[in-house]
């Protein structure tokens, strides 16, 4: 085949190895794209989905937790606007908007005005 008969037994051995670990990969990515491909279409239980959004929401809250008042504040919008798909998103935007307003970042205070009393 591909593998010469006059190649040092050891160079053999290498190549045979890593044939094996190519094809272990090709293997892996065709599993999980067919995993992918079939429950993406499939709808989720209402208890998963909100395990899902909470997890979410805590994952960005550690994002928050590293980055500085302007990170937060992105962050806090950016839960804002995933509260289209879940009550949580909000509830968790808006505690995070709320913890910034109350150490005095501006815009973070100005947002929650707008957002309490929004304009006609």
């Amino acid at each position: 085949m591909f593998i010469k008969k006059d190649m040092h037994p050891l160079r053999k051995a290498i190549r045979l190895f890593l044939l094996m670990c190519l094809g272990l990969s090709f293997g892996f990515f065709a599993t999980i794209v067919y995993l992918r491909i079939s429950y993406k279409d499939k709808l989720m239980d209402k208890d998963m989905r909100d395990h899902v959004f909470t997890a979410d929401v805590l994952q960005h809250r550690a994002m928050a937790y590293i980055s500085d008042d302007k990170g937060d504040y992105d962050i806090a919008i950016k839960l804002l606007k995933l509260g289209f798909y879940s009550p949580i998103y909000t509830q968790g935007g808006m505690k995070l908007l709320q913890e910034k307003a109350d150490e005095g970042y501006e815009p973070a205070k100005e947002m929650l005005i707008s957002i309490n009393n929004p304009q006609k």
